[in-house]
């Protein structure tokens, strides 16, 4: 069985509300992807209420191209966590850690399914799991 996305993605992210993402990079010693900001850094989309970024974000995607199975992108953001695992684990209370997967369908049947293998691996981290998932069919 498989679910069936059109489309999907997985990612890591990181925030913290006073540090900023120079310090989060540093503890994690890796540099995140481009959807990552710092604390007072302007917004890329202009909002008139709150011109700067109140939070850091540090983001890490699964690395996957579009059109692949969201298991594909949750097995392959494991994979890039993998190493980074010791420090995920000892984050530092000022970092909150959060895995988000994000999914568009056609339809809500068969909508998701992941190996018990998967989910016991994703679980180890004991980050909450954020599920974004989008139909044009209602």
């Amino acid at each position: 069985m498989k679910s069936n996305e059109k489309d999907a993605y997985a990612y890591l992210t990181i925030t913290a509300d006073t540090l900023p993402l120079d310090d989060i990079t540093r503890f994690l010693e890796m540099a995140p992807d481009g959807s990552s900001w710092s604390l007072g850094d302007v917004r890329r989309v202009p909002n008139k209420l709150r011109p700067k970024y109140e939070f850091s974000r540090w983001s890490l995607t699964s690395g996957v191209l579009k059109g692949q199975p969201l298991e594909t992108h949750f097995v392959a953001l494991c994979q890039w966590m993998s190493p980074l695992s010791g420090k995920l684990r000892k984050l530092p209370a000022e970092m909150h850690a959060c895995i988000s997967i994000t999914g568009w369908v056609d339809d809500y049947d068969n909508l998701l399914f992941f190996s018990a293998g998967t989910l016991r691996e994703i679980g180890a981290f004991g980050f909450p799991l954020d599920f974004d998932l989008y139909s044009e069919n209602g």
